[in-house]
């Protein structure tokens, strides 16, 4: 079987990279330890003069915007880990990262590539030899050419392919990942890692040998900004009865600067639908709920 994986984030040289590094953060490098902690993970809670400069001067270098907030988050990330560690902050991870995976699953399914899901490898190796071994996120039943490249596994990373190797701490997940993939190419033998937002020309580099690169391009809503939900929804939403599910409105920007919610919850009034949150119309935009698109 072979199938066909559009791509349509660019792949950043790494000017590029340098360049969106001084772009997020000017002058980095006479930054103390003070001066990286007193900046917002959140990338919506910056100034909005400077998410302006930030979009103008990624325009005018042609680099995309999301990858853009993925670089400043993986620079953060290895300057300030203990900001990303909150129970909160791990809970919105790897939910987003789960519908991530089963939106990749489900464009499988579409391309009829049958696969057994890492839940599936752990029960069959737990019977078999009464330990776990490697288990990539989709390990094919069969090999499968992928944009002409035979592939035995699929894995999914939320993330995009930093390059800044010689920066990167060891619990960066553009770095743990390396380690992920060689085990997977010397136990299945060639696959595919999909980034959600793409990689850089030096992160390509550095992935051995058997691996194909891929973006999350088949799997984006058409018409969303690229760092928006994937195309998919919850199995708790496909169960709802008719008379519980909210009608969709169009996903537009709250005057705060995050999204409107594409299905108001029933609480919801016709002022709230105006509003990211019902806690963003009652503060005036200085507070929200933590579930605001765009977060």
């Amino acid at each position: 079987m072979e199938i066909t994986w559009s791509c349509s984030f660019p792949i950043l040289s790494p000017a590029q990279e340098q360049r969106a590094r001084s772009i997020v953060f000017p002058g980095s490098e006479c930054w103390s330890k003070r001066d990286w902690g007193a900046e917002p993970t959140d990338y919506h809670k910056l100034e909005l003069e400077q998410r302006t400069y930030i979009e103008r001067s990624a325009s005018a270098a042609t680099v995309n915007i999301a990858q853009i907030k993925k670089i400043r988050s993986a620079i953060l990330l290895n300057q300030c880990p203990w900001k990303f560690s909150g129970a909160n902050v791990q809970e919105i991870r790897e939910r987003k990262s789960k519908l991530f995976e089963m939106a990749i699953g489900r464009h499988l399914t579409t391309c009829g590539v049958a696969f057994q899901t890492e839940a599936q490898q752990r029960v069959e190796q737990l019977q078999k030899t009464y330990r776990l071994k490697a288990t990539p996120d989709f390990l094919l039943e069969r090999p499968c050419r992928i944009n002409g490249v035979v592939c035995n596994w699929v894995e999914v990373k939320g993330i995009y392919g930093c390059g800044f190797w010689e920066e990167m701490k060891s619990w960066n997940p553009s770095k743990k990942c390396f380690a992920q993939v060689q085990r997977y190419t010397e136990q299945f033998g060639p696959g595919a890692l999909v980034l959600k937002y793409g990689f850089g020309d030096r992160f390509r580099a550095q992935v051995c040998d058997g691996v194909l690169l891929l973006d999350a391009s088949p799997v984006l809503l058409p018409g969303y900004p690229p760092d928006q939900a994937v195309a998919i929804k919850s199995d708790q939403a496909q169960h709802c009865p008719v008379s519980q599910k909210r009608k969709s409105v169009p996903l537009d920007r709250c005057p705060c600067g995050y999204y409107r919610h594409p299905q108001p919850p029933r609480h919801f009034s016709k002022k709230d639908m105006r509003h990211c949150c019902r806690c963003c119309r009652l503060s005036n935009g200085k507070r929200h709920g933590g579930h605001c698109l765009g977060l």
